[in-house]
């Protein structure tokens, strides 16, 4: 996964576009963070649907979401 995310880096920084992704557990949010990736928004989806696994909950919690971008310019 980390090649795959490099990689992806890399093609956006030649042409300057930034790049947008949604992590749902604390471990990809670090290592998304350790590459350059800033938090936008904090979302919890499913609320009253499923608990924080994703698996269906009445009355659930919501699984925890962090939107993400990496600029190449680090701006």
């Amino acid at each position: 996964m980390l090649e795959y995310l490099k990689g992806h880096v890399k093609k956006s920084s030649k042409p300057h576009l930034p790049l947008w992704l949604e992590s749902s557990s604390e471990g990809s949010r670090k290592l998304y963070k350790r590459h350059g990736f800033e938090d936008v928004d904090e979302m919890t989806l499913g609320i009253g649907v499923v608990g924080p696994d994703g698996r269906a909950k009445k009355n659930g919690e919501g699984v925890k979401t962090w939107g993400m971008i990496w600029r190449p310019d680090g701006k």
